[in-house]
Parts: C-alpha cells; structure tokens; sequence
C-alpha cells in the first residue's frame, strides 16, 4: 500500500512503527524489572523473609538469628546467607534442618553461619551487629 500511494501513506510508516514498538516493549517489561533484581540482588518476588525468619527461629536450639539475606544470583533461582547463634553441641543438628528448610523453600544456595552461645561469651568473639547492610 505505501508503495502504491506513498503520498497518502506517508503517515502510515510512522504509526506502524510506534504500534510495532509498542508490541515489542509492553511484554520486555516485565524481564526488564526482573533482570534489575537480579542485578540489585533484590529478594525474590513472592518469598516472604520475614515468615521464613520465624521458620528459622522455631528450629530447636536456635537462640538467634541475624544478618539474613536472602537474593536471586540469576533468573529462577535463590540464595541466602544467614547466621545462627545455637547451643552448644547442637550446631550440625541445627545446620541441617535450616539446609532442611532452605530446601523446601526453593533455596539450593546457602550459606549458614552457625555460632554457639559459648562462642559469644569468649573474649576474641567478633560481634557482626553493624550498620553495614
């Protein structure tokens, strides 16, 4: 049509061109805002940390928990790092039911840190409570 009358279609090739790019960017949307998570290190969208927070905290022997974070490394997948103050003797009991929990939130990577209680009495304890985060 724009060949055969290209005086009557001159506007044509420019509404085309916004109607395509309209269809182009309207679905890219939505990568775009996931791939800045990503980028940002943003928790997943729909995990609800504070829940698994207090999931973690009805384990049995786990005194406390700090420094969670938890973050998409790519599209799809999780990772968290966490540390755990536990009583003494308990540290691989209380290891493997928060790896335990982790997987069954969807959580494949891990990092848990698990101190005991007699590790916070000592005098070269180092104290991770800042304002770093």
């Amino acid at each position: 049509m724009i060949w055969e009358f290209p005086e009557k279609a001159k506007l044509a090739d420019p509404i085309l061109t916004f109607i395509f790019v309209f269809i182009v960017f309207v679905p890219s949307i939505s990568i775009v805002v996931e791939c800045c998570s990503v980028l940002m290190e943003g928790t997943p969208r729909g995990f609800n940390t504070i829940e698994f927070e207090e999931q973690v905290k009805q384990i049995p022997d786990v005194c406390e928990i700090h420094d969670l974070h938890i973050w998409c490394p790519d599209i799809g997948r999780k990772a968290m790092s966490v540390h755990i103050l536990s009583n003494p003797n308990k540290c691989g009991q209380v290891l493997r039911k928060v790896t335990a929990l982790c997987r069954a939130n969807g959580i494949y990577h891990s990092t848990i840190q698990v101190e005991t209680t007699q590790d916070k009495e000592d005098q070269n304890y180092i104290d991770c409570h800042h304002q770093m985060h």
